[in-house]
């Protein structure tokens, strides 16, 4: 899967030699397994992407996946909700086995696996990490347990601009 480079003694990948997948793992995708053509390709919800997703969340152009000798990237194309690897926002990102990537409110687990190993059945389906399982939030307010909403959750946020406003003006977040 991956060898010596002589010149800068960094691997290289043979992308003619690996399969990359993304494995959804919540919001209505858990367990679907989403297959990159061996180039990599564009992920979002018009048709024309090499992983067509249906998301509200998720931009017409959310984020594009090379697959090179020099490894796996991810770059976001200009999305509204951003993308994400491993908690961190970024424009531009490698990936590696195991990596969280959250496009929009959608997590994925980045598998990276020998072309050899995707045949066999359980290639793709391993346990899921720790990191990935849902929580469910609680309000106490009035001494009752209860699901805390999205919405009210959503409207007590505000917008991001207003986040970053009251961030920038010192106010607790």
């Amino acid at each position: 899967m991956a060898t010596k480079s002589s010149e800068a003694g960094a691997a290289v990948l043979d992308p003619s030699a690996v399969v990359v997948c993304l494995r959804g793992t919540g919001q209505g995708f858990h367990g679907q397994v989403f297959v990159l053509p061996p180039t990599g390709g564009k992920v979002g919800r018009m048709p024309d992407c090499a992983i067509l997703i249906n998301h509200p969340t998720i931009s017409r152009y959310h984020c594009e996946i090379e697959i090179a000798p020099a490894g796996v990237r991810m770059r976001d194309l200009g999305s509204i909700n951003g993308t994400w690897v491993n908690g961190i926002m970024g424009i531009e990102s490698w990936l590696h086995q195991g990596d969280i990537l959250r496009i929009g409110e959608v997590n994925f687990v980045v598998e990276i696996k020998a072309r050899a190993d995707a045949h066999a059945p359980h290639a793709f389906f391993p346990p899921a990490p720790a990191e990935t399982v849902t929580t469910r939030l609680m309000g106490v307010g009035d001494g009752k347990a209860q699901p805390i909403k999205y919405e009210n959750l959503r409207r007590e946020r505000g917008t991001q601009r207003n986040r970053l406003s009251d961030l920038f003006r010192g106010r607790i977040i």
